[in-house]
């Protein structure tokens, strides 16, 4: 039977003693290591590449990602320098504070890098017919404020201090690629390709970090979609541009 493969993270001399003592439960008690493996980056030996490769390697491997969280863990709450709350509501680059956090939630799809999140959310709340998400700078920290309607009682119009008109069309967020990216969808544009095919045509004999990026990017813009949706690992698989894909396609020649 194939273990599932347990990631700990946390800031190493913060959590020392509690990443050992999780890890010695583990691989002590019958039941969790007959069905749990568990990594933890202090047992790693030494290898001929930087840390934070290993790292993320070991991350895109896992199955279960536990991560102890305490007061050196992130960042302080204010803006990235350069970036303004004027700049948030236009297209801009993203800026993670620790791309140590940033980067394994990335790979497993639970946020995306491109510097869309704001406009989503303006875009959305638009659509939802309420006001423009509110972003302030204050004392020190980056706040977010989004209102929701009044709630409404029977027999009773939804009454807000604030005068909202919704927009003629729903708004989206312009959408913006990388070359690698472009490539990729113009390589999709007449016909499926398998993640090998898609290679030869960028000129890539290994899969590199921006191709897996790129191809992570483009499922979650649902830009392209895989053919065999239910067996992502098949060798069968193969990528399909949608319909968005082409419309964004028709953009960026």
């Amino acid at each position: 039977m194939e273990k599932h493969k347990i990631f700990i993270s946390s800031v190493q001399k913060e959590f020392k003693e509690e990443r050992v003592a999780l890890r010695d439960f583990m691989t002590r008690d019958p039941l969790c290591r007959r069905y749990f493996d568990v990594f933890l980056f202090e047992d790693v030996t030494a290898r001929d590449r930087g840390p934070d490769s290993v790292f993320l390697e070991e991350v895109k491997k896992c199955d279960v990602y536990v991560c102890l969280l305490g007061h050196e863990y992130g960042a302080a709450g204010a803006l990235p320098s350069g970036m303004t709350l004027k700049s948030l509501r236009t297209a801009h680059s993203s800026l993670p504070h620790n791309p140590l956090i940033s980067e394994p939630l990335f790979w497993a799809l639970y946020i995306e890098r491109a510097g869309t999140g704001t406009l989503d959310m303006i875009a959305s709340c638009r659509k939802a017919g309420i006001p423009e998400p509110e972003f302030e700078q204050r004392d020190g920290q980056f706040v977010l404020t989004i209102r929701c309607k009044t709630a409404r009682r029977s027999g009773t119009p939804i009454r807000s201090t604030t005068q909202v008109e919704a927009p003629e069309a729903p708004v989206e967020a312009p959408v913006v690629l990388a070359e690698t990216e472009k490539k990729i969808i113009v390589s999709l544009q007449n016909q499926d390709l398998a993640r090998n095919e898609l290679l030869r045509v960028l000129g890539c004999s290994q899969p590199t970090g921006n191709f897996k990026k790129a191809i992570v990017r483009l499922l979650q813009q649902a830009l392209i979609k895989r053919t065999i949706v239910d067996k992502p690992n098949s060798r069968l698989q193969k990528y399909r541009l949608t319909k968005k894909g082409k419309d964004i396609l028709g953009t960026q020649r």
